[in-house]
């Protein structure tokens, strides 16, 4: 989703990205720009994804992830979609590489707020684990 700085429009864009069964080749599918009326709220985002989403006969099983940029109403839809119907969210890498750049070189005069409970980009599926005995030096248990 994006907004044109010449009109002030909003546009979204869906493209399918899957492994042809046949083949075993990636493919993408570009499904279409449309103009975005609405709110810029993650309410609004998560209403005109499951719109678009239905327009094309997609159902929950149909899609594994999603991957958008990290913007906070992006990302609170995508945590909403993940909590209700099992789509885990992929935060693009180039998104991250640019504002990392960007924040970097002190080009953001904001702050970054992050919430790592909240957040699935924290949660790298694994638990805390515990050692049975003592590490040593190098971190690993003695008997390893």
């Amino acid at each position: 989703m994006w907004t044109a700085r010449h009109s002030g429009d909003a546009y979204s864009s869906l493209a399918l990205r899957f492994a042809d069964p046949q083949t075993g080749e990636l493919e993408t599918l570009k499904l279409g720009v449309v103009k975005f009326f609405g709110a810029h709220t993650a309410v609004g985002i998560k209403e005109h994804l499951e719109s678009r989403f239905q327009e094309f006969g997609l159902t929950n099983s149909d899609i594994a992830s999603i991957a958008t940029d990290s913007g906070a109403n992006v990302r609170q839809c995508c945590i909403d979609l993940a909590k209700e119907k099992g789509i885990d969210w992929v935060p693009c890498i180039n998104h991250g590489l640019h504002n990392s750049s960007r924040y970097a070189f002190g080009l953001v005069d904001e702050d970054i707020e992050v919430n790592e409970e909240e957040d699935p980009i924290f949660d790298n599926g694994c638990d805390e684990f515990q050692l049975d005995e003592e590490p040593d030096e190098e971190g690993a248990p003695a008997s390893a």
